[in-house]
């Protein structure tokens, strides 16, 4: 007798003629208590899991939002809370302290520092530095050690270390001097020359004193812009000066023909010469002013050198790649110029402050980092500045402003002034710089 179709798709199978077990080719089995039976994971595929290493994560590990960290040696264990590509932060969810997160490379709690300039000697290699926290007088920690030897018009030998128009960089440990101009008069005192330096210096924010040289900038450079990670300086923009009556060997060989356009950078553990990240500024420029967010680097105005003008862009790099700049937005002012102003940054907002449009100005201007924006009114300084000291220099809900030169015929200034961030709000005379005048311009501070 033929069998019909539904005597295979209906009724029940005895339970001991169904081949049941947790190896191949069986079928799976829940138990009396509707339970599944203990099998092995050995063969699954596509399931999450921690990364097990003998190592903590690092800020560019580039994880994926909430993967987990298991630093096998030690037994923490990390989630990442913040993906951001070069700038990941990983909380620590075992014993609960010891984050790994990026240094905040423009807002400290601890030191402002400014870095030679002019003084009224006219000139100074002092590294002087003041607390946030008693907002005190600042205090000579060290000199910069530029070469090479010094002289007076008479002569004389004033020494090493005289520089201006520089920038400086930061990292957790150190503070970095780099570039700049350094007038000198031959031996005699009858040559005067001007030039800019290829010389990088780091001096210890642990053990201060004297600065050390280390590997030289990739070419000759002064009033560049600077920007920082944790892990890197940058350089960007700036210009040659060259007024070469006496042969010294460390002054540019040429005179300037445009202001830079490169973006350079060098890296803080090796102590290496910069290198050339092949990514560019909207505009070449000098005098400008140099922010850092977490992830880009901003160059705030600043000045075309031939032809001679003014430029009043924000332009925005990003730190993971080596893409050109893009104009982020405009500063606010008279003209399309706004050049020599000091500036700091929140950790939503950059800022500039003082500078030279038609004429010298006392604005606080703000800009947002995560929108292209024109920067608005924030504030003003205690008087009309420019060729300020405090380039970047941050705390904890303020922005410093330190030295520069006032319109009352050029006089040079010693306070330090500072502003809160968080709202509009006007500049207050906090302290004083160890001279009784310094205007480093874009040599600006270094924060530990």
């Amino acid at each position: 007798t033929a069998l019909s179709a539904t005597a295979f798709t209906t009724g029940t199978l005895a339970t001991a003629r169904i081949d049941t077990g947790t190896t191949a080719g069986k079928i799976l089995q829940l138990d009396g208590s509707a339970r599944i039976p203990a099998i092995s994971g050995a063969n699954l595929t596509n399931v999450p899991g921690p990364t097990n290493s003998t190592s903590d994560p690092a800020v560019d590990t580039n994880s994926t939002l909430g993967a987990k960290w298991i630093n096998k040696t030690s037994g923490e264990v990390y989630i990442c809370t913040d993906a951001t590509a070069g700038a990941n932060v990983w909380t620590n969810v075992g014993a609960g302290t010891g984050d790994i997160a990026p240094i905040w490379p423009m807002q400290t709690s601890n030191y402002g520092y400014v870095c030679g300039g002019t003084s009224t000697g006219p000139l100074t290699k002092d590294i002087q530095r003041w607390a946030y926290a008693s907002d005190t007088n600042a205090t000579d920690v060290g000199d910069l050690q530029c070469d090479p030897v010094v002289y007076n018009s008479s002569g004389t030998n004033i020494g090493k270390g005289l520089r201006y128009y520089g920038s400086t960089n930061m990292s957790a440990t150190y503070g970095y001097s780099n570039g700049g101009n350094v007038p000198q008069y031959n031996n005699s005192g009858g040559a005067y020359a001007i030039g800019s330096t290829k010389r990088n210096e780091k001096f210890s924010f642990a053990s201060l004193g004297t600065a050390t040289s280390i590997a030289d900038l990739r070419k000759h450079m002064a009033t560049q812009s600077s920007c920082n990670t944790s892990t890197h300086g940058y350089c960007a923009g700036g210009y040659i000066s060259s007024n070469n009556t006496p042969s010294y060997s460390f002054f540019a060989a040429t005179a300037p023909t445009a202001g830079y356009e490169d973006i350079d950078k060098f890296a803080y553990a090796s102590d290496a010469a910069t290198v050339d990240t092949t990514a560019n500024l909207t505009v070449g420029r000098a005098n400008a002013m140099g922010l850092s967010s977490l992830t880009h680097g901003y160059v705030c105005g600043g000045s075309t050198y031939i032809p001679a003008g003014g430029v009043n862009i924000i332009d925005k790099f990003p730190f993971a790649s080596s893409a050109n700049a893009v104009d982020h937005g405009d500063l606010i002012g008279g003209s399309t110029t706004m050049k020599q102003c000091g500036g700091s940054a929140s950790t939503t907002h950059g800022y500039t402050h003082g500078g030279y449009d038609t004429d010298f100005v006392n604005t606080i201007q703000s800009f947002a980092f995560s929108s292209n924006t024109t920067a608005s009114d924030h504030g003003d300084l205690i008087e009309v500045a420019a060729y300020i000291s405090a380039s970047g220099s941050s705390t904890q809900g303020y922005g410093y402003s330190c030295g520069g030169y006032s319109t009352q015929s050029w006089t040079k200034l010693n306070r330090i002034s500072k502003y809160a961030q968080a709202s509009a709000a006007n500049a207050t005379d906090v302290a004083d710089l160890v001279t009784t005048s310094v205007s480093a311009s874009t040599y600006g501070i270094c924060q530990s």
